[in-house]
C-alpha cells in the first residue's frame, strides 16, 4: 500500500535527481488505484522545454531510483512529461519564464472566486504583477491566488 504522502516522497526524489541540471520538478500528481496507480511527473526547464527524448530518458532514470523507494507500490504507471500550456503555473522559474505572457489568475476573497485575465507583466521575489486589458495593475502574492495558467495566443 503506497504512503498518504507518495507525491511528497517522489516530488523529493525527482527534484534531488534534478539538482544538477537546468531541468526542474513542476508537480507531481499520483492518480488512480492505490495499489497499481498512475504516477505523473512534470517537468521544465530553465532553458526552455522539455522535448519527448528528455522525458523518456528521465523516465528510465526515475524508473531506477523508484524501485528502492519506501512506500511506491510494485505496480505502477509513470509518466514523466512538460507540463504543457494547460497546467498551472507553480515554480518561480515558470512565472520568470513567461513574462510578457497573457494569464489567467484565480483567487479568493471575501467567500468567491474571482478571476482576472492580462498580461504577466513583472516577477518580483514571490510577487507577481498583471497588467489588465484596460491597463490596469494588478499584484499578487503566489500564496494568495489558486491559480495561474499561461493563455495560449496563436497568430
Amino acid at each position: 500500500m503506497p504512503t498518504p504522502d507518495l507525491p511528497s516522497v517522489l516530488l523529493e526524489l525527482s527534484s534531488r535527481l534534478l539538482a544538477d541540471g537546468d531541468r526542474y520538478v513542476v508537480d507531481v500528481e499520483v492518480k488512480g488505484n492505490p495499489g497499481s496507480p498512475m504516477i505523473w511527473i512534470y517537468i521544465d526547464s530553465e532553458k526552455g522545454g522539455v522535448g519527448i527524448d528528455a522525458c523518456a530518458a528521465l523516465s528510465r532514470e526515475f524508473l531506477f531510483h523508484l524501485e528502492s523507494v519506501p512506500g511506491v507500490p510494485e505496480s505502477f504507471t509513470l509518466n514523466v512529461s512538460s507540463p504543457g500550456l494547460d497546467r498551472p503555473l507553480r515554480d518561480i522559474r515558470q512565472f520568470n519564464a513567461n513574462v510578457g505572457r497573457m494569464a489567467s489568475v484565480k483567487w479568493k476573497a471575501e467567500g468567491a472566486t474571482h478571476t482576472l485575465r492580462g498580461r504577466l507583466s513583472a516577477v518580483d521575489g514571490d510577487r507577481y504583477q498583471i497588467t489588465d486589458e484596460k491597463g490596469g495593475v494588478h499584484w499578487f502574492d503566489r500564496g494568495d491566488s489558486t491559480e495561474i495558467k499561461i493563455i495560449p495566443v496563436f497568430k
